[in-house]
């Protein structure tokens, strides 16, 4: 069972996956507005973080990882909604997880082998965040991603001169996470 491999320890020192979680959780939240919004945004550090290092690792976003943040980062950002009285927060997540994982879904479909359906459910969940905060957000995560995204693809292709070398997208889509939360922060 390929999972199994995925739920064991990382290989990666759990004081740097600590360590990074602690920093990206820290910013999300002192750049979280309104207040609530923060809860969900504390949430997705790890998500972030471990995301990046297992797809770094195995070139995967598994299903246990992207699903579960799923479903408890909606959760969050549905109390977030709640407790600010503000509906606009969850309209914003829902927009905002169909529409970071709407683009990448049709990236999917134009080349299967170029853009992993992983990388398209790892973008439900940044995408539930990200929107929650402003839906504007989630094209600038898109653009950043995707950004450095390729020219970290275009070093590969370079460096290995292999079209059909496996490349870990996810790590990226993070990285424009992160800068899209603290842009609209």
């Amino acid at each position: 069972m390929p999972e199994r491999r995925w739920r064991a320890a990382p290989v990666d020192p759990p004081v740097v996956l600590g360590a990074a979680t602690a920093v990206v959780a820290a910013l999300l939240v002192l750049s979280a507005e309104p207040a609530w919004v923060a809860v969900p945004e504390a949430a997705l550090a790890p998500i972030l973080v471990v995301g990046g290092a297992v797809d770094l690792r195995h070139h995967r976003l598994p299903n246990v990882l992207t699903g579960g943040a799923t479903v408890v980062l909606a959760t969050l950002v549905g109390v977030a909604a709640i407790a600010e009285g503000d509906g606009s927060i969850a309209l914003g997540a829902l927009a905002g997880g169909a529409l970071f994982a709407g683009v990448l879904f049709v990236a999917h479909l134009a080349s299967p082998a170029g853009m992993g359906f992983g990388d398209v459910k790892f973008g439900v969940p940044l995408g539930l965040v990200i929107g929650a905060d402003g839906v504007g957000g989630v094209l600038v995560a898109l653009v950043i991603g995707t950004t450095l995204g390729a020219i970290a693809g275009a070093v590969v292709l370079a460096r290995h001169r292999d079209r059909r070398r496996a490349f870990a997208f996810g790590p990226f889509l993070a990285a424009g996470a992160v800068v899209a939360l603290l842009i609209s922060g």
